[in-house]
């Protein structure tokens, strides 16, 4: 029943032309895309935690460096959801907690870009794009990606009864709010 409820959901979509005169069409995401998201942001942190904690390794002796890393390796296997960090954005309303995988979709590249595969390949025009394809696709211009993510947050936020979605640039100030009319503030 619900496969079929969700199939019978009319996605709301969007055309959006990017600088390089490609055309993009987008489509809202639904709750199964922002458990995707949630886990794909969840993966990253993990990424980053053995990332960070590998480097720190690079001054120790060999020996040590290589049980250093395999437990970097253990205790990311070991996070929880719980372990995420809240972030803060800067929303109309002033400085918003919100969850980290809201901070890693809405205001981190890899996330903005999550964000957007999810919503192109719903569409029946990029119909079994991957990921990296997506990427191509858009190129590597931050302010469009941050502007296309933003239409994919517009699209979607009606089909989950919300009413505004936290907003903020990847640098996190002075950008137009577009919908009122304002300008964010800094951190």
């Amino acid at each position: 029943m619900g496969n079929e409820r969700m199939a019978a959901v009319v996605r709301r979509r969007r055309v959006v032309q990017t600088r390089s005169g490609r055309t993009v069409e987008l489509s809202a995401l639904t709750l199964q895309d922002l458990v995707q998201l949630r886990e794909a942001a969840f993966a990253e942190f993990k990424r980053l935690r053995i990332k960070t904690w590998s480097e720190n390794a690079g001054e120790m002796p060999e020996d040590v460096r290589s049980e250093w890393i395999k437990d970097a390796f253990l205790r990311a296997e070991r996070l929880e959801w719980s372990d995420l960090p809240r972030q803060t954005v800067q929303t109309p309303a002033g400085p918003q907690g919100v969850e980290y995988a809201v901070w890693w979709m809405s205001t981190t590249m890899p996330g903005q870009m999550h964000t957007i595969w999810l919503s192109m390949r719903a569409s029946p025009t990029h119909l079994g794009l991957g990921l990296h394809e997506a990427a191509d696709l858009l190129g590597q211009d931050p302010d469009e990606i941050a502007e296309i993510a933003e239409a994919v947050a517009e699209i979607t936020a009606p089909t989950l009864g919300e009413t505004q979605a936290p907003r903020e640039d990847r640098r996190g100030a002075n950008r137009p709010d577009r919908r009122r009319g304002r300008r964010r503030t800094g951190q």
